[in-house]
């Protein structure tokens, strides 16, 4: 079976997000650059650099809660400004 990284990294930031009490990811407006700019996100997590991947959450979690949720998600990636 092969396992496909960039799901799994969709699968955990989710889980991660409900359990801080963030509201669910949608990941649906990841289109075109962006998408390529999330890949590279999840290849750089897997080297313990979260920043790329703190930015692109926190565009997801302010089309939902406009910088309500910054903090609290820099947090929960543990990269608190």
């Amino acid at each position: 079976m092969k396992i496909n990284g960039v799901r799994i990294a969709r699968l955990l930031s989710t889980l991660m997000a409900l359990q801080a009490g963030l509201p669910l990811l949608d990941f649906s407006s990841i289109a075109g650059a962006e998408r390529t700019n999330y890949f590279a996100a999840v290849k750089a997590g897997i080297d313990r650099n979260y920043a790329q991947m703190c930015a692109i959450l926190l565009r997801l979690f302010r089309r939902h809660r406009p910088r309500e949720n910054d903090l609290l998600v820099c947090q929960v990636l543990g990269k608190v400004p």
